[in-house]
């Protein structure tokens, strides 16, 4: 047990120092891992007179790699969970395609490299696979954090995210099917998928919902119903000479329909948060230091990552009906390698098909890239990469327009809007980023632009320096602020707002605003003063 302590110590002081120095905990519990791995290879020597020996902490390495593994699952467990099928909606022909086409020229651009470096084919083919998908964990984190889960290039995302797990799972399991000894020993990884997919689509669409609705006031049963389901699927994936971390990414894509997902995330974040913890520093622990030639495969690897991703997927999406935005922005949101990365980089090396210095060359690069996706896709980043872009302009012109309005947003808000304008006898142009929505505005004789409100030309194009009035109705301030940079002072601007902090802000700029809270208090008020009468005959009086 002296691994486990020395885990935790290690994890507590890099938590101290993360908090203080404001650096990511990746990267540094990765660090304290090696750091644990290399007290065993320091000589004894002498202190006042006496030979001191300092104990390898990491001495028992079958116990630190069953850790690794463990931590592993629930990771993926957890990262199984954020990939609701439903999500994806309407872009899953979108996600398709900038999937596969993202899977299979990363993977055989990195294996080609990999072969003319010297390595073999096996070496080639964990490479290849290894590089080739992008972090659900990393991915997903930032899609909520920046509120763009729902968001159409959003959901292609996680379309992308899903079609490459399920791919490097298929993956997984053809390359345990290859180690049997037999035919028949080849088909049971086979068939233990099959029913391993079979059960989690039965759970994920007909026990799960109705057992956690059951239990949603229960959070000790639930969570032992949740970590039953997990440990039952890795059990049967062992059983089944299959990657356990296929059994556990199943099982959290079993549990990962509404309401089930809501309730259970809450229960399990620090029991995953804690494994997170371990998993890495473990991965550290097991790590050799690379030779210099490594080091620097490691940072090609990374370059290659970084640029070709977004502009292949960029390309790709652009082609298939997004925004230019959109579309970047989903390419540099994929642009760095996954956790899978790391389990496909573990199975080679446990088989001896991977060496150490490619081991090492394949955990530099995930971590790596993970650690600069947050700034490779910044907004800031985003916007100045636009500028570069070949053909940022808008998809659809419309004619010369003056004294018309302008909606940026062409959802729910924004077609009600087009109705009053008409209705005023004035002619609305309509901005929207969805080539679906401005369609449908334009099959209703209303001019629409398929674009971005962030873009320039976009807004030129919609006549914003001539406009009557500019209505937002996407509740973003980046929008409202292009746009008055290009209207007179006397144009009046409105936003629609989801927060009071949205409409002070947008208050500050010139614009009026309406919130999304205040107008719904009203419908309602108005809706109760019909159904009850008025203030003074009111039943809450």
């Amino acid at each position: 047990m002296l691994e486990i302590t020395v885990i935790l110590a290690m994890a507590a002081a890099i938590y101290a120092v993360g908090r203080a120095t404001r650096l990511p905990a990746i990267p540094l519990l990765i660090v304290g891992g090696i750091v644990l791995g290399m007290v065993g290879y320091i000589p004894t020597f002498e202190l006042f007179g006496r030979e001191v020996m300092i104990p390898d902490l990491m001495a028992d390495r079958d116990f630190v790699i069953g850790m690794l593994q463990v931590g592993l699952a629930f990771l993926v467990f957890a990262a199984g969970m954020d990939m609701a099928p439903a999500r994806v909606g309407q872009q899953t022909g979108l996600a398709l395609k900038v999937g596969l086409a993202q899977f299979a020229l990363l993977g055989l651009l990195t294996g080609w490299l990999t072969l003319r470096t010297g390595y073999g084919i096996e070496e080639a083919l964990y490479v290849g696979l290894a590089i080739s998908a992008s972090s659900t964990l990393v991915v997903v984190r930032l899609l909520k954090q920046r509120q763009e889960m729902f968001e159409a290039f959003g959901r292609m995302i996680i379309g992308v995210l899903l079609l490459q797990d399920v791919l490097v799972i298929g993956a997984l399991v053809f390359l345990a099917a290859l180690q049997a000894d037999t035919t028949a020993g080849m088909l049971i990884p086979l068939e233990t998928t099959v029913g391993l997919v079979a059960a989690t689509v039965i759970l994920h669409r007909w026990v799960m919902p109705r057992v956690v609705e059951h239990y949603r006031a229960d959070d000790e049963t639930l969570l032992l119903i949740v970590l039953a389901t997990l440990f039952a699927f890795i059990g049967i994936a062992y059983v089944g000479d299959v990657p356990m971390v296929v059994g556990a990414f199943l099982a959290g894509l079993a549990l990962s329909g509404f309401p089930a997902r809501a309730l259970i995330r809450g229960l399990i974040t620090s029991i995953t948060d804690f494994f997170m913890v371990v998993f890495f520093i473990s991965l550290g622990a097991l790590l050799t230091l690379p030779s210099l030639e490594a080091v620097f495969q490691a940072l090609v690897l990374v370059v290659l990552v970084l640029v070709i991703t977004p502009v292949l997927v960029a390309w790709v999406a652009e082609r298939a009906g997004m925004t230019s935005r959109g579309a970047l922005e989903a390419g540099l949101l994929l642009a760095q390698t996954s956790e899978f990365s790391l389990i496909v980089a573990l199975l080679g090396w446990e088989a001896g098909q991977l060496g150490d210095d490619l081991f090492a060359v394949l955990v530099i690069v995930t971590v790596v890239t993970m650690m600069v996706t947050p700034l490779w896709s910044s907004d800031r980043f985003v916007r100045w990469l636009m500028n570069y872009h070949p053909s940022p302009g808008p998809k659809t012109r419309v004619p010369d327009r003056s004294d018309h309005i302008v909606i940026i947003g062409g959802g729910t808000a924004g077609t009600l809007l087009v109705d009053k304008v008409r209705a005023a006898e004035l002619t609305p142009v309509v901005i929207d980023n969805d080539p679906m929505v401005t369609v449908r505005f334009r099959q209703q004789d209303c001019d629409a632009i398929w674009g971005d409100g962030e873009d320039v030309a976009t807004l030129k194009e919609a006549g914003v320096e001539r406009a009557r009035a500019v209505i937002v109705t996407t509740g973003s301030l980046h929008h409202l602020k292009e746009v008055r940079r290009l209207v007179s002072e006397g144009t009046p601007l409105w936003l629609h707002a989801f927060e009071a902090e949205q409409a002070e802000a947008a208050r500050r700029m010139g614009a009026q605003t309406v919130t999304y809270s205040e107008a719904s208090a009203d419908v309602f008020m108005e809706w109760f003063e019909a159904e009850f009468g008025s203030e003074q005959d009111s039943p809450m009086e």
